[in-house]
């Protein structure tokens, strides 16, 4: 095996991936089961909101859950040397990047979800639409800034 300049104690992406996943995959359960359960009401705002949160967490599990896999795998093959360490600095740059990008789109989608609300205001299925798309978006912006936040600062401390 090839010889790798791994160094004991210092920052471990994958593991830092595994500890975040499943705060995601609660948030998406959370979500799921919320809005199926928002759905089945009378209200059409309601069912409109509910639509979007059953949706967008059924979305954030299967992310979560292939995250989830992947950290796993990657923490595995880091911790036997088969992933070296400028692979590893990589990849944690890789990810800060998508977290950043990820976080922009989040602002996109908050303010999608305010147009849709904005752009029937007689129609309140449309009206709960937008604010569930508001709500997971927001959601999403705060878990996504915090978590390139995190790695940010870890990275640089090595």
């Amino acid at each position: 095996m090839a010889e790798h300049t791994r160094i004991e104690g210092t920052f471990n992406v994958y593991e830092f991936q595994r500890s975040a996943m499943p705060v995601l995959t609660g948030w998406a359960v959370g979500s799921i089961l919320m809005g199926l359960l928002w759905w089945q009401q009378r209200s059409e705002w309601l069912k409109g909101f509910g639509s979007q949160f059953a949706g967008w967490g059924a979305i954030n599990l299967i992310i979560a859950v292939l995250g989830l896999r992947g950290a796993a795998t990657n923490a595995e093959k880091y911790a036997a040397g088969e992933i070296e360490q400028p692979q590893h600095d990589k990849a944690t740059r890789t990810f800060e990047i998508a977290l950043w990008v990820n976080a922009v789109l989040d602002v996109l989608y908050v303010v999608g979800g305010s147009r849709l609300a904005a752009s029937r205001p007689d129609d309140e299925q449309r009206q709960g639409m937008g604010w569930g798309i508001i709500a997971q978006g927001a959601g999403l912006l705060v878990w996504d800034v915090i978590l390139a936040l995190v790695l940010s600062r870890a990275r640089r401390r090595g």
